[in-house]
């Protein structure tokens, strides 16, 4: 179900002398073919101004344009309630419903234009249309089984509600739908597909209790409904109950039917659970059976079966085949364009998207927890985590399910929260995640590395890159504190010498670090970059004589000891390098500086010692905890026999970040 699209803050708060002009440059975008950035003025103008006409009928014609009907028939109907004795609105509701197949509506709105406008020139037409829409119409209404207790007219309202309803339902307007539904309701109340229509907008809305107490209703009335059933299950998943979902699937199952609408209740229903096997027996049944083409949800749900058991060609085959049923079916597009990105950063396959698991209200929220992120302040941010899961509690029963299944955004929300929750629970459903397939390799790392944390110098087996690796996890705590404190005096000193840096400028760069240790001469950094300056231009005693003098001062000092090390090996004294790295590799903590010189020394370590399959190991660790990219990089070129180029820059000889 498509969640309505949610317009960009920025394009907020037009004032009234700015609706014309921004109306003016929405029109010249159109007239450009510049039809999201019109888009977005023209949303942003109707939430700041609704139902201005001007607005409303240039956002009809940009949705008729890029044929989005379903948009384009809710414009076109809130236009003719605006203007309800507009001939032409009218009109051009009846059309728009017609685009959209929604018979019953658009007979509705014909026959409510020639009442009106007998004499209208296009009148004759719509007498012609009506005719046959009265006969299409009268095939809809027998196709729903609305009972032989409604009048004529009465089969056709309620005909025309359930369309309007399902229009709102698919635009994500759960307010309207719910409306129509309960009115649709009052004329019919027991029209069960209604009623499953209700239920599902009460779970949209987070009443689950109401929800779940209409869709058991339904099967009080008729225990084979298959809308009914698959709801519950759905229900009874997304609020913790997979064991109660089980018994409920099991009865959706036993249903035998050669309708496409139960075939792809199935499905769904099974795809909450993870059945993966049962989805593909359900579809192959549907293919069997069908002799037309299968609803495009099927064939999605068909491929996220298939790839999730590991076909990824079969996958690709079934995502075409939905979008050869439905043009630009979202979950179809989105999946497939999923699939370009390196195996590393894939987030399918999934079935629903996050708008699907949680209420609107939820997802509005997760805003909230976004600012506190971008606050940089952790504990910020575990409060507005804590907060969330009291006002969303269902949401903390998600988590494991939208690890495992989610899109990517609801695979996000779900490791920040699981993240920011300190609960021996989560614990283990981060350490199931690491050790799973789902979700991009640096998702899953960044569940390893807290998982690392108690589980220091054990393995695990992760999926990286495309295989399975034994990973050895040293669970160092990392912190991003800063390691030197400055006067202002020495700070501007140091600012002038970064700038000399960044042109490789290092003998500009050598004054003001000199004139910073007159002034605060036993700090460590200070001379560790004075020393890399020597380094630099092409005085390396001088350099080695002032990184000793730092180690001899502070042996904990991490970059003076690396730098040491380096020189060990570059003198083939791998002995006594091994000895310096050994004492840090018993440490526990490390700034993230310091562990990423320590990861890049230690390869260099291994790799001259020809312990490669120790160095692929370490190099496997080190991406888990974070390494940088090009670092990475790096060394899986080094080690897969390549000879990769690396500037001094990247090698890190002397810079102490």
């Amino acid at each position: 179900m498509a969640k309505k699209i949610k317009r960009d803050s920025q394009l907020r708060g037009f004032g009234t002398a700015s609706l014309t002009s921004s109306v003016n440059k929405a029109e010249a975008l159109m007239r450009k073919g510049q039809w999201a950035q019109a888009r977005d003025i023209l949303e942003a103008l109707d939430d700041q101004h609704p139902d201005q006409e001007e607005v409303l009928r240039l956002m009809a014609a940009l949705n008729y344009q890029i044929q989005d009907f379903t948009e384009y028939q809710i414009i076109c109907r809130r236009l003719s309630q605006l203007k309800p004795d507009d001939a032409g609105l009218t009109l051009a509701l009846g059309g728009a419903y017609m685009a959209g197949a929604r018979t019953t509506l658009a007979l509705q709105a014909f026959r409510k234009f020639l009442e009106r406008s007998p004499h209208h020139p296009k009148a004759a037409e719509i007498r012609d249309a009506v005719t046959k829409l009265e006969e299409v119409a009268k095939l809809v209404i027998a196709e729903m089984d609305i009972g032989e207790s409604l009048t004529a007219d009465q089969g056709l309202e309620v005909a025309a509600l359930h369309e309007l309803a399902k229009l709102y339902m698919s635009e994500g307007d759960v307010e309207a739908g719910r409306q129509v539904s309960e009115q649709l309701l009052q004329i019919h109340p027991n029209y069960l597909p209604a009623r499953n229509n209700l239920s599902l907008m009460m779970a949209l809305d987070g009443n689950w209790e109401e929800a779940i107490a209409i869709a058991n209703s339904v099967l009080e009335a008729d225990p084979e409904n298959a809308h009914a059933l698959s709801n519950l299950v759905r229900y009874q998943c997304l609020n913790g109950h997979p064991d109660s979902a089980q018994e409920t699937v099991t009865r959706l199952k036993a249903i035998s039917s050669d309708k496409s609408d139960v075939w792809q209740k199935q499905a769904e229903a099974l795809s909450f659970l993870g059945d993966y096997p049962g989805i593909l027996e359900v579809f192959h049944q549907a293919e069997a059976i069908s002799e037309s083409s299968l609803p495009p949800l099927l064939y999605h749900l068909a491929a996220v079966a298939t790839l999730r058991l590991g076909s990824e060609r079969q996958a690709r085959e079934y995502w075409q085949k939905a979008l050869e049923v439905s043009p630009g079916f979202d979950l179809a597009v989105d999946n497939l364009a999923d699939l370009q990105q390196s195996i590393s950063q894939r987030q399918s396959p999934w079935a629903f998207p996050l708008n699907y698991w949680i209420s609107p209200q939820a997802s509005d929220d997760v805003f909230l927890l976004q600012e506190a992120a971008q606050s940089g302040n952790e504990d910020e941010l575990r409060i507005a985590t804590q907060q969330y899961l009291q006002n969303h509690p269902e949401v903390e029963t998600l988590i494991p399910m939208l690890l495992e299944q989610g899109d990517g955004a609801g695979r996000q929300l779900a490791l920040n929260l699981a993240l920011m929750t300190d609960k021996p629970e989560m614990h283990q459903i981060l350490k199931d995640f690491a050790l799973s397939q789902s979700g991009s390799d640096n998702m899953r790392q960044q569940a390893a590395q807290v998982v690392a944390r108690t589980l220091r110098d054990s393995k695990m087996r992760l999926w990286m890159a495309g295989e399975w690796r034994d990973v050895k996890l040293l669970g160092y705590e990392l912190h991003e504190e800063v390691l030197h404190n400055h006067s202002p005096e020495v700070e501007k000193l140091t600012r002038q010498a970064i700038a000399a840096i960044k042109d490789n400028n290092w003998a500009k760069a050598e004054y003001p670090l000199k004139q910073a240790l007159k002034l605060e001469p036993t700090a460590l950094d200070l001379g560790y970059n004075l020393a890399t300056a020597y380094e630099r231009q092409g005085k390396p005693e001088e350099a080695f004589a002032l990184v000793q003098s730092l180690h001899q001062r502070d042996p904990d000092y991490a970059f003076a000891r690396i730098a040491i090390a380096r020189f060990h090996i570059k003198q083939g004294k791998l002995t006594e390098a091994e000895a310096l790295l050994q004492l840090m590799v018993a440490r526990d903590r490390f700034h993230y500086s310091e562990f990423n010189a320590f990861c890049d020394i230690q390869l260099e370590l291994l790799v001259a010692q020809k312990n490669y399959d120790a160095a692929r190991s370490w190099l496997d660790m080190w991406v888990v905890m974070g390494a940088p990219k090009d670092s990475a990089q790096y060394w899986r070129s080094l080690l897969a026999g390549e000879n990769p180029y690396r500037s001094l820059a990247s090698s890190r000889a002397w810079t102490n970040p």
